[in-house]
Parts: structure tokens; sequence; C-alpha cells
């Protein structure tokens, strides 16, 4: 535990899921029931699993990252100087998780969004589902075009090491899974693939248990891994990414809504809760 946790847990008799109220109230901790085992990177607040949405101008009000100008990009976190985006509401129920969050532009220093993000997080079986919303009321009302946007960013820890999902053009047969072997010596690497089964997953080669993303509406994702591989937890540089990516060009006064899942168990695990959605 770092200093300035304030976490909230939902579970059911599979997993566990957290948000952390002094990270913007994003999703910090996913583990199994029946340990304490986080898979879900925290090492700053850039990592974790959060809405990330890009539009112009860029740079904006000036805002740099790693010496490189930058635009405008609300996350739910915070920003890159370790601000936290202030949770405006927060409830719990029995079933469910309800977060509203004025975000911070990530290379900004304390700089909200013109916006809000709302999220819904409830459980389904090994599952973590969640349905969120951007509200965008910006006074700059000019059109800047369609960008890639993460919907949404998920890191994973280094322990799980390898990354895996279906690129094949036989989707929903159970073809033959598509894994990248982290190079070590250039980071962030695969990149942008299309895995046409809606899914993909960073895993332990040894054990064959892991976390995906699946999007429903989606083949385009954004992927990565930094760091020594098969090493490293939640609050270690390492890490493994994923991106659900979708381009889309973000109106000044737009609301826009999208669903995630997060799935954690063993590969195989993971592959039939996706099927099972695909047959819904």
């Amino acid at each position: 535990m770092i200093s300035g946790e304030n976490m909230i847990y939902l579970e059911n008799s599979q997993i566990r899921v957290g948000v952390d109220l002094d990270f913007g109230g994003v999703i910090t901790y996913l583990s199994a029931a029946n340990n304490n085992l986080n898979q879900i990177n925290r090492h700053d607040r850039g990592r974790c699993c959060q809405g990330s949405f890009y539009s112009g101008p860029d740079p904006y009000d000036s805002c740099t990252f790693m010496g490189k100008p930058w635009p405008w990009n609300p996350i739910g976190s915070g920003d890159r100087y370790g601000h936290s985006s202030r949770v405006l509401s927060h409830s719990k129920t029995s079933t469910s998780l309800n977060i509203k969050t004025k975000p911070l532009q990530w290379a900004c220093d304390n700089v909200e969004c013109e916006c809000e993000f709302e999220k819904k997080i409830w459980l389904d079986e090994d599952a973590v589902r969640v349905q969120f919303t951007l509200h965008n009321h910006r006074s700059d009302k000019n059109d800047y075009g369609k960008k890639d946007q993460e919907l949404p960013a998920l890191y994973t820890i280094g322990k799980l090491g390898t990354l895996t999902c279906y690129t094949g053009n036989k989707p929903w047969t159970n073809g033959g899974l598509t894994v990248w072997e982290h190079p070590g010596f250039n980071p962030w690497t695969p990149g942008k693939i299309q895995c046409s089964e809606k899914w993909a997953a960073f895993y332990d080669e040894e054990t064959q248990f892991g976390l995906g993303l699946y999007s429903k509406n989606n083949i385009n994702f954004l992927t990565g891994f930094s760091g020594t591989k098969n090493k490293g937890g939640p609050y270690d540089s390492e890490t493994g990414y994923i991106a659900s990516l979708g381009e889309l060009d973000i109106k000044a006064d737009e609301t826009y809504t999208y669903e995630f899942a997060l799935v954690l168990g063993y590969i195989k695990t993971i592959r039939t809760w996706v099927y099972e959605q695909n047959n819904h």
C-alpha cells in the first residue's frame, strides 16, 4: 500500500475489483477472490485501468510530456505531476460501483478538463464490466477531427509477460492464438494489432493465468510491454499495456459512452467467457 490510498472494493465469489478515490476513482486493483494478488499495475497515474481521450489543440496549453508537445488528453487518475483528479461523487450498492470524476489533463500541471468521466462497474462471474461515459462541454468549439482513443487503457503487472489474442480470419472457431514475445530491447511492441475476437490478454507463461480486455464493438488494439519480462507487481515499473483503440472525433459538447470488460483467469477461461458474450 502506498500513502494516500482510499479504496472501495466490489467482489463476488470469484473476483475482487477496487477503485482508488485518491487516484480519481480509477480501477487500480483486480484479483481472484481467494487471494490478494493484484494484476493491475499502478506504478504512476498514467497506468491503472482508466479512460483516456485525445483531441486538439496540439499542444494543449503549452503542455509537454517526455520533452514533446502534448495534445488535449484528459485521463481519469490525474496528471504526470502527481495531482489526482477530483472524484465528484461515488456510490456503492451490493452489485455495483458508480464513480463521477473531474479528470485532469495528463501533460499539464493540475489543469482540469472541461468535462466529466462517469462509470458504472459491476461483476459478471470472472469479469469486471464497465460502462464509461465522457461528458464534454469545452469552451473551445473547434472540430479537431478524428484521433485514436484509448477505450480504455489497461496496464497489467509485469509478471504477466506474454501477450496473446486471435488474429486469424475465422473468429469464434477456437483457432490458434497468436503469441508475442517481448523482445526486451524494443519496448512498447507490438503496437497496433487486430484481434478478430475482440479481446487481448497478458498472461504468465508458466501458469497460463492472465488478465484480458474485451471490447464488444472493436477488433483494434494498441499494445506493448515495458521493462523486464515476467517480473514486477502493481507498484513496479515493469508493465504490459492493452488499449481498445477507437478512432473518434470527440466534439466539444459530446456525450460519448462505451463498454468494456476485464476478464481474469486462465487463457482458456478468458476465451470461454468472451465466446459466451458473442453468443448472446
